[in-house]
């Protein structure tokens, strides 16, 4: 698993709360949770956290910025 992967895996909740109380997410984080994502096999925690982040950014909720 590569370094980056494992860094944000273990990160993904802390990303995701940090993210919910600003009301955004930058485009670099998004980027790397989606491929952490795809690469690694997570807990059901994280990947229910990835998927509640997806969601909120479909919906509006929570904004992508550069």
């Amino acid at each position: 698993m590569p370094v980056h992967a494992m860094l944000y895996q273990s990160r993904i909740s802390d990303v995701f709360f940090q993210a919910w109380k600003a009301g955004y997410i930058t485009r670099y984080e998004h980027t790397q949770l989606i491929n952490v994502g795809l690469v690694t096999r997570l807990n059901e925690e994280d990947r229910a956290a990835l998927h509640r982040l997806s969601h909120a950014i479909k919906r509006g909720w929570l904004e992508v910025i550069d």
